[in-house]
């Protein structure tokens, strides 16, 4: 259908594997941009094998690259993207550089016990 590199590519796979919609990304694209030739309908027919204009994939090209820089960073935890105004607002964070998602493992089975101390009778 489309190269493997193609921006409708990209935004394909993005749709199958974060669950988004179309409406999710034309949304936030008219939120970052505007970006002329993401409308939700369009998004439709790029689906349905209609290539987008050139100038709209370079635009949603850079959109997908922000979306999974954000993805990226909140590795093990899940983003949902359902909503555009939320995520459009952590995208804004990352471009001022004043988020910083902290992800960090611990085993609790080595850790000592937070249980508290009982009294000992002497």
């Amino acid at each position: 259908m489309y190269a493997t590199h193609s921006t409708e590519s990209k935004i394909l796979n993005f749709l199958r594997e974060t669950s988004a919609s179309t409406i999710f990304i034309s949304t936030l694209a008219e939120l970052r941009g505007p970006i002329r030739g993401a409308s939700q309908s369009r998004l439709s027919q790029m689906q349905r094998g209609k290539a987008l204009e050139p100038e709209a994939a370079v635009k949603l090209q850079r959109l997908m690259v922000e979306l999974e820089t954000l993805r990226e960073l909140c590795k093990p935890i899940p983003v949902r993207f359902d909503d555009a105004r939320a995520i459009n607002n952590l995208l804004g964070l990352l471009e001022k550089k004043i988020l910083q998602v902290v992800v960090f493992e611990q085993d609790y089975s080595k850790a000592e016990s937070t249980e508290p101390e009982t009294p000992q009778q002497e």
